[in-house]
Protein backbone atom coordinates (compact mmCIF):
# COMPACT_ATOMS: atom_id res chain seq x y z
CA UNK A 1 0.00 0.00 0.00
CA UNK A 2 1.16 3.78 -0.39
CA UNK A 3 1.36 5.51 2.01
CA UNK A 4 0.42 9.30 0.52
CA UNK A 5 -1.86 12.00 2.29
CA UNK A 6 -0.74 10.62 5.87
CA UNK A 7 -2.98 11.62 8.62
CA UNK A 8 -0.79 13.42 11.48
CA UNK A 9 -0.34 11.23 14.45
CA UNK A 10 -1.07 13.90 17.27
CA UNK A 11 -4.21 13.18 18.85
CA UNK A 12 -5.08 16.39 19.25
CA UNK A 13 -5.16 17.24 15.47
CA UNK A 14 -6.88 14.18 14.67
CA UNK A 15 -10.31 14.87 17.13
CA UNK A 16 -12.48 16.09 14.41
CA UNK A 17 -11.32 13.39 12.20
CA UNK A 18 -13.68 11.94 9.62
CA UNK A 19 -12.72 8.58 8.50
CA UNK A 20 -13.20 7.65 5.27
CA UNK A 21 -13.64 4.10 6.38
CA UNK A 22 -16.93 3.08 8.33
CA UNK A 23 -14.95 -0.34 10.06
CA UNK A 24 -12.89 2.99 11.77
CA UNK A 25 -15.55 5.35 12.83
CA UNK A 26 -16.07 3.98 15.99
CA UNK A 27 -12.81 3.67 17.42
CA UNK A 28 -11.06 6.99 16.40
CA UNK A 29 -9.59 7.17 20.08
CA UNK A 30 -8.28 3.44 19.97
CA UNK A 31 -6.77 4.69 15.89
CA UNK A 32 -4.99 7.77 17.20
CA UNK A 33 -3.50 5.52 20.43
CA UNK A 34 -2.13 3.43 17.73
CA UNK A 35 -0.18 5.50 15.96
CA UNK A 36 1.29 7.08 18.66
CA UNK A 37 2.13 3.33 20.16
CA UNK A 38 5.70 2.90 20.38
CA UNK A 39 5.33 -0.65 19.98
CA UNK A 40 3.80 -1.18 16.48
CA UNK A 41 5.95 -0.93 13.52
CA UNK A 42 6.01 2.05 11.16
CA UNK A 43 4.96 0.01 8.22
CA UNK A 44 1.81 -0.66 10.36
CA UNK A 45 0.82 2.43 11.60
CA UNK A 46 1.40 3.55 7.62
CA UNK A 47 -1.17 0.55 6.89
CA UNK A 48 -3.47 1.68 9.10
CA UNK A 49 -3.47 5.70 7.79
CA UNK A 50 -4.14 3.63 4.11
CA UNK A 51 -7.03 1.49 5.91
CA UNK A 52 -8.28 5.14 7.62
CA UNK A 53 -8.58 6.81 4.05
CA UNK A 54 -10.33 3.64 1.91
CA UNK A 55 -13.81 3.07 2.32
CA UNK A 56 -13.49 -0.66 0.36
CA UNK A 57 -11.52 -2.31 3.18
CA UNK A 58 -12.60 -4.05 6.21
CA UNK A 59 -11.12 -4.16 9.67
CA UNK A 60 -11.64 -6.11 12.07
CA UNK A 61 -10.84 -3.44 14.33
CA UNK A 62 -11.72 -5.46 18.12
CA UNK A 63 -9.65 -8.45 16.69
CA UNK A 64 -6.79 -5.69 16.23
CA UNK A 65 -7.08 -3.96 19.67
CA UNK A 66 -6.69 -7.85 21.13
CA UNK A 67 -3.21 -7.95 19.60
CA UNK A 68 -2.11 -4.48 20.31
CA UNK A 69 -2.73 -5.61 24.08
CA UNK A 70 -0.70 -7.84 23.77
CA UNK A 71 1.98 -6.20 22.12
CA UNK A 72 4.88 -5.05 23.76
CA UNK A 73 9.11 -4.69 24.19
CA UNK A 74 10.95 -7.73 24.51
CA UNK A 75 13.01 -9.17 27.65
CA UNK A 76 16.41 -9.82 25.74
CA UNK A 77 17.13 -13.44 26.12
CA UNK A 78 14.00 -14.91 27.99
CA UNK A 79 11.73 -17.05 25.96
CA UNK A 80 8.26 -19.07 26.51
CA UNK A 81 6.70 -21.90 24.91
CA UNK A 82 3.13 -23.24 24.25
CA UNK A 83 3.78 -26.71 24.77
CA UNK A 84 0.61 -30.10 25.03
CA UNK A 85 0.52 -31.85 27.90
CA UNK A 86 2.73 -34.75 26.32
CA UNK A 87 5.35 -32.72 25.53
CA UNK A 88 5.93 -31.62 29.28
CA UNK A 89 5.55 -34.82 30.24
CA UNK A 90 8.44 -35.74 28.01
CA UNK A 91 10.88 -33.32 29.35
CA UNK A 92 9.89 -32.17 32.58
CA UNK A 93 13.01 -34.58 34.13
CA UNK A 94 15.42 -33.21 31.36
CA UNK A 95 17.93 -30.49 32.27
CA UNK A 96 17.13 -29.01 28.20
CA UNK A 97 14.15 -29.13 27.11
CA UNK A 98 14.34 -29.42 23.48
CA UNK A 99 15.85 -32.56 22.19
CA UNK A 100 13.06 -34.64 22.47
CA UNK A 101 10.71 -32.41 20.32
CA UNK A 102 13.23 -32.51 17.53
CA UNK A 103 13.58 -36.46 17.95
CA UNK A 104 9.46 -36.29 17.65
CA UNK A 105 9.34 -34.59 13.82
CA UNK A 106 12.92 -35.73 12.44
CA UNK A 107 12.74 -33.14 10.05
CA UNK A 108 15.54 -30.75 8.83
CA UNK A 109 13.16 -27.52 8.49
CA UNK A 110 11.12 -28.43 11.79
CA UNK A 111 11.03 -25.30 13.54
CA UNK A 112 11.10 -24.90 17.39
CA UNK A 113 9.13 -22.04 17.70
CA UNK A 114 9.69 -19.77 20.87
CA UNK A 115 8.13 -16.26 21.60
CA UNK A 116 9.60 -13.20 23.67
CA UNK A 117 5.81 -12.83 25.12
CA UNK A 118 4.13 -14.87 27.85
CA UNK A 119 0.69 -12.55 26.99
CA UNK A 120 1.01 -13.98 23.38
CA UNK A 121 1.74 -17.82 24.18
CA UNK A 122 -1.44 -17.32 26.88
CA UNK A 123 -3.55 -16.59 23.99
CA UNK A 124 -2.37 -17.71 20.86
CA UNK A 125 0.23 -20.29 21.54
CA UNK A 126 3.23 -21.22 19.25
CA UNK A 127 3.31 -21.81 15.29
CA UNK A 128 3.04 -25.37 15.78
CA UNK A 129 -0.15 -28.06 15.96
CA UNK A 130 1.64 -29.62 18.29
CA UNK A 131 1.94 -27.14 21.06
CA UNK A 132 -2.37 -27.10 21.75
CA UNK A 133 -2.47 -27.38 25.38
CA UNK A 134 -1.87 -25.65 28.17
CA UNK A 135 1.49 -25.71 29.21
CA UNK A 136 3.76 -22.61 29.15
CA UNK A 137 7.18 -23.23 29.98
CA UNK A 138 9.89 -20.32 30.38
CA UNK A 139 13.25 -20.23 29.13
CA UNK A 140 16.28 -18.09 29.91
CA UNK A 141 19.49 -17.81 27.80
CA UNK A 142 22.81 -16.22 28.98
CA UNK A 143 23.34 -14.89 24.96
CA UNK A 144 20.79 -12.97 22.87
CA UNK A 145 19.50 -15.17 20.64
CA UNK A 146 18.22 -12.32 18.02
CA UNK A 147 21.98 -11.91 17.23
CA UNK A 148 23.85 -15.29 17.46
CA UNK A 149 27.66 -15.22 16.12
CA UNK A 150 27.58 -18.07 13.81
CA UNK A 151 23.91 -17.94 12.28
CA UNK A 152 21.68 -15.45 10.78
CA UNK A 153 18.16 -14.49 11.45
CA UNK A 154 15.98 -14.37 8.92
CA UNK A 155 12.21 -13.09 8.06
CA UNK A 156 9.86 -16.16 8.18
CA UNK A 157 8.27 -15.12 4.82
CA UNK A 158 11.31 -14.24 2.88
CA UNK A 159 11.77 -16.29 -0.20
CA UNK A 160 13.72 -19.78 0.73
CA UNK A 161 14.03 -19.06 4.77
CA UNK A 162 11.50 -21.85 5.38
CA UNK A 163 13.36 -24.51 3.21
CA UNK A 164 16.76 -23.20 4.41
CA UNK A 165 17.56 -25.16 8.09
CA UNK A 166 20.75 -22.69 8.39
CA UNK A 167 18.66 -19.50 9.17
CA UNK A 168 16.93 -18.84 12.88
CA UNK A 169 13.65 -17.17 11.41
CA UNK A 170 11.65 -14.93 12.66
CA UNK A 171 8.09 -13.38 12.90
CA UNK A 172 5.14 -11.59 14.58
CA UNK A 173 2.46 -13.81 14.14
CA UNK A 174 -0.02 -13.01 16.98
CA UNK A 175 0.97 -9.17 17.41
CA UNK A 176 -0.21 -6.02 16.15
CA UNK A 177 0.79 -6.69 12.73
CA UNK A 178 -0.91 -6.16 9.26
CA UNK A 179 1.94 -7.50 6.91
CA UNK A 180 3.73 -10.40 7.04
CA UNK A 181 7.96 -10.03 8.05
CA UNK A 182 9.24 -10.96 4.92
CA UNK A 183 12.30 -8.13 4.65
CA UNK A 184 15.41 -7.88 6.73
CA UNK A 185 14.50 -4.14 7.20
CA UNK A 186 11.12 -5.21 9.15
CA UNK A 187 13.75 -8.03 10.61
CA UNK A 188 16.07 -4.98 11.89
CA UNK A 189 13.79 -2.60 12.60
CA UNK A 190 11.58 -5.87 15.51
CA UNK A 191 15.75 -6.32 17.12
CA UNK A 192 16.68 -2.38 16.95
CA UNK A 193 13.55 -1.66 18.53
CA UNK A 194 13.53 -4.67 20.97
CA UNK A 195 9.81 -5.70 19.86
CA UNK A 196 8.39 -8.90 20.87
CA UNK A 197 9.12 -11.38 18.57
CA UNK A 198 8.68 -15.14 17.85
CA UNK A 199 11.72 -17.37 16.64
CA UNK A 200 11.98 -20.67 14.81
CA UNK A 201 15.12 -23.11 15.50
CA UNK A 202 15.76 -25.87 13.45
CA UNK A 203 17.70 -29.60 14.30
CA UNK A 204 20.92 -26.90 13.11
CA UNK A 205 20.58 -25.07 15.70
CA UNK A 206 20.13 -27.65 18.77
CA UNK A 207 23.94 -26.77 20.28
CA UNK A 208 23.23 -23.12 19.63
CA UNK A 209 19.90 -23.92 22.15
CA UNK A 210 21.52 -25.99 24.38
CA UNK A 211 24.49 -24.66 25.31
CA UNK A 212 23.81 -21.20 26.44
CA UNK A 213 20.60 -21.92 28.42
CA UNK A 214 20.21 -20.60 31.67
CA UNK A 215 17.52 -22.40 33.44
CA UNK A 216 14.13 -23.57 32.40
CA UNK A 217 10.84 -23.74 33.96
CA UNK A 218 7.22 -24.45 33.93
CA UNK A 219 5.09 -20.99 34.30
CA UNK A 220 2.87 -21.13 37.14
CA UNK A 221 -1.24 -21.52 35.38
Amino acid sequence: MTTTNVTPTNPEHNKNLVPKNPDLKGVLRSYNQWLTNKYLREETKATLRDIMNDPTVRFQSSTFQQRVDITKGCVIATYYRKISNGEFAAIENETKPFKKAFEYTQTDNYRYWVSSSLAKCKKFGNENSTDSGGVIILMEFTIDLRKPTDFKVKAHQEQGVQNTPEFIAIHREGFAELQPISKQTQVDEIIDNNLDHNLGFTIKHIDLLKNNLNKWERVPN
